[in-house]
């Protein structure tokens, strides 16, 4: 068997394999498993993956390397199995012997203060069996290591995807799975590899083996088996540009070309979209003296990859300042371990402790506590190690809450290290980035989006016991998507109707989701604002912005809370999407408000894009905020602009609705209100406009995510109050109710009505805020 040698899963009939071996000649069994052998098997394997039979007919001619490969796929899976089995119950003793058992040291695992019996899943920290290198980290949850992107095993010096370690004679630190088109060519062996860890962006390869390779013919099987869980795949099977790649670069190497971190060569083709516009060039249009660039290696980028791509030196958390920062992982300074080397090795027998120095708000009512799993760097960070943004940890902005929340709870003073304080467990998972670079899905879940999401839950059910412990109820994830975990609509008798496609298995999840309309479980699932970038919308309004004094960064003068005024613009505003001829986006609305309203003085109902976008918005009185496709960011951007919204979103629940007095700072309608739109508005006395205006001045960092450095710089002590506070005192109350409890529990001080908590938070470190008593929900007066 050739050294990275694979067995291609079975694609014919549409569904991914079991497992991908990589089978390198007297290699350890440790290294013979593709990555973690049990997660990579989940990815494949998951329960919540439909199924196919192969093509008819589909099969290989018999070949002796391919007995020999499943004979030793065969024994392979044993092995696993056996491990798996030797894992779950590398578990210490009970309370009564933990004694002998902690003696035992690496053997047993480290016991934990508190430890459940076996008979109930105790808890143990292990220490890894081999050192990480110079770039891991032990991850004490699992004993495995913690590594930079692709790399496994004893010191982080595996490859992950062998098949990409080495091509055209280029060492690869990152494996080229999601890079896109038109850069570094990618041999369809790698393509293979990186597909079979559920991470393939590229929809074109380079066929570079040679006739009668049975590899070809398990690619030609693939790349020609389109379904709906993967990419078609363009193959490049031309023995002369292949010859030209590898003339190229020898010559780029020898003559250090590209910096020495690429080809320079005629322009590669470009994978093409049919029936859209063509995006590429096709291979017959491949023109071997034609203008020649640098094809760069995966971590390089620029005309002559003079750059570092930036995220490999981006970090969650910054390492919590006990790290450096490795391709985007962090390798943590002795003593310390975690995905941001946020936890401290505690004392033989004890827990980790949680070193980041959060102190909670005084008497906010949080009394949740945050358990956050330490998953495998597939699961999240290493989807970072292709990206190009200046901070991937905060760029995606309506979509990245999944990376920033996940650095909220590491960071947060609500996180515990002991599981059998938590309340709540969470499992992150970075689908925004996989969106981009695994073919995950923006909009909605892909396929492939939901075997990461199925091997996450099924990693966290087969590694710990806590899911046991309520069946995956106190277990959450974030979901970003339009509309959450359901289908981006249909219409139906007249109605817009979006269908559930949660997986059974994952349903137990409490998910955290920017949608609040079906098929979002309402009181079950939390909705959360996107994280709208205040410092944009206070930028473009300068001093005239009435929150201005919040913003008090380095280099600005503290000002005073500005009064309530008449605005001085539009009385009615909106600019974006309307699309009139399609009645399923924004639900019809949108089209409607248009039909009915835009000839009205006074009014702005528009398409055209402007400038002055967020200046506008702050002089109007009333900024209409529909859906788009989903969930909409024009609540938001109004609420930061001091513009009441008028919310228009059917059995679409708002973030906080059952803390916030959304009636007290928003104009909540139905469709059927369309038509005398204008009466209705212009019915709302002006006082009540004013305390409208008034409660926005208070409510607007309670839904606002201040998460990027850049913004704590800018807003301060917003930071520690702001919608993540919001969204722990929500969790507080499911805790309550999961508890049986029908009042806080008591270590959020008395019993409170929720409306009192939010007087609280509402008046408390906002130095815009200029509520009145009056303006007050009257029980809480």
């Amino acid at each position: 068997v050739r050294p990275g040698q694979t067995r291609q899963p079975d694609l014919a009939g549409g569904r991914i394999g079991s497992q991908v071996i990589s089978l390198v000649p007297e290699a350890p069994v440790s290294s013979l498993a593709f990555g973690d052998g049990a997660l990579s098997a989940s990815f494949s394997t998951a329960s919540f993956s439909s199924a196919t039979a192969p093509a008819q007919g589909s099969a290989a001619p018999v070949d002796l390397r391919d007995t020999r490969i499943a004979e030793l796929e065969a024994e392979l899976a044993r092995m696993r199995g056996e491990v798996a089995q030797l894992r779950s119950s590398r578990l210490p003793p009970d309370h009564a012997g933990a004694t002998s058992g902690a003696a035992k040291g690496v053997a047993t695992g480290r016991a934990v203060t508190g430890a459940r019996s076996p008979a109930s899943g105790a808890v143990v920290e292990r220490d890894c069996p081999y050192p990480c290198g110079v770039n891991g980290t032990c991850n004490r949850m699992t004993g495995e290591c913690r590594c930079p992107a692709h790399r496994t095993g004893k010191d982080c010096a595996e490859a992950m995807f062998p098949a990409c370690a080495n091509m055209w004679g280029y060492d690869l630190h990152v494996a080229p799975c999601g890079l896109p088109e038109a850069t570094f060519p990618v041999t369809c062996e790698c393509a293979e590899q990186c597909d079979s860890a559920n991470v393939l962006m590229r929809r074109m390869c380079f066929e570079h083996r040679p006739p009668g390779d049975p590899g070809r013919d398990r690619a030609r099987k693939w790349f020609t088996g389109a379904t709906e869980e993967r990419w078609l795949m363009t193959t490049m099977d031309s023995p002369d540009m292949l010859r030209i790649i590898h003339e190229r670069a020898a010559k780029s190497r020898e003559e250090g070309s590209c910096n020495g971190h690429g080809i320079w060569m005629p322009k590669l083709p470009r994978w093409l979209d049919p029936p859209g516009p063509v995006t590429g060039m096709p291979a017959d249009k491949f023109d071997p003296n034609g203008p020649e660039e640098c094809v760069c290696m995966p971590t390089h980028w620029g005309s002559r990859c003079e750059h570092d791509l930036r995220a490999i030196s981006t970090c969650i958390n910054d390492c919590s300042k006990h790290g450096r920062c490795v391709r985007s992982n962090c390798a943590c300074d002795e003593g310390y371990w975690g995905v941001d080397c946020s936890l401290k090795v505690g004392a033989p027998g004890q827990y980790s402790t949680v070193d980041n120095g959060a102190v909670a708000p005084p008497n906010n009512g949080v009394a949740a506590k945050v358990f956050v799993y330490e998953l495998p760097n597939q699961f999240t960070t290493w989807l970072a190690a292709q990206s190009n943004a200046y901070e991937w940890t905060h760029s995606w902005w309506f979509y990245d809450n999944d990376i920033s929340l996940h650095q909220r709870f590491l960071a947060s003073p609500y996180r515990t290290a002991n599981p059998d304080e938590a309340d709540f467990f969470f499992l992150p998972l970075y689908r925004s980035l996989g969106a981009y670079t695994a073919g995950w899905g923006p909009g909605v879940i892909t396929p492939k989006g939901w075997r990461a999401f199925g091997a996450a839950r099924d990693y966290v059910d087969r590694t710990w016991p806590f899911w046991k412990r309520k069946g995956g109820r106190d277990h959450m994830m974030v979901i970003t998507c339009d509309v959450g975990y359901g289908t981006l609509g249909v219409w139906e008798n007249q109605h817009f109707v979006h269908h559930s496609v949660l997986p059974r298995a994952m349903r137990p999840i409490k998910y955290i989701l920017q949608w609040g309309g079906h098929p979002t479980r309402q009181g079950y699932d939390l909705v959360i604002p996107p994280r709208t970038p205040p410092q944009e919308v206070f930028s473009a309004a300068g001093a005239k912005h009435p929150f201005r004094c919040a913003a008090t960064g380095p280099g600005k003068e503290a000002s005073a809370p500005a009064k309530v005024t008449d605005k001085p613009g539009n009385y009615f505003y909106f600019r974006g999407k309307i699309i009139l001829d399609n009645p399923v986006y924004s639900q019809g609305v949108r089209q409607a408000v248009y039909r009915a309203h835009h000839h009205r003085e006074g009014w702005v109902i528009s398409d055209q894009s402007t400038k002055a976008f967020y200046r506008e918005m702050l002089e109007a009185r009333f900024c209409f905020a529909p859906t788009g496709w989903g969930w909409g960011q024009r609540v938001f951007e109004a609420i930061l602009s001091g513009c009441i919204p008028v919310i228009m979103q059917s059995d679409n629940l708002q973030p906080f609705e059952g803390i916030l007095p959304w009636k007290q700072f928003a104009v909540m309608l139905n469709e059927s209100d369309i038509p005398n739109l204008h009466e209705v508005l212009a019915a709302i006395p002006q006082a009540k406009v004013e305390s409208m205006q008034r409660t926005l001045s208070c409510v607007w960092p309670r839904l606002t995510f201040f998460s990027s450095p850049t913004q704590r710089r800018e807003f301060g002590d917003l930071y520690q109050v702001d919608a993540f506070d919001m969204m722990m005192l929500e969790l507080s109350q499911h805790a309550d109710k999961a508890r049986g409890a029908a009042t806080p529990s008591a270590a959020a001080g008395p019993a409170v009505h929720a409306w009192q908590n939010a007087s609280k938070m509402l008046t408390t470190s906002v130095c815009s805020c200029v509520m009145e008593p009056s303006d007050f929900p009257q029980q809480v007066r």
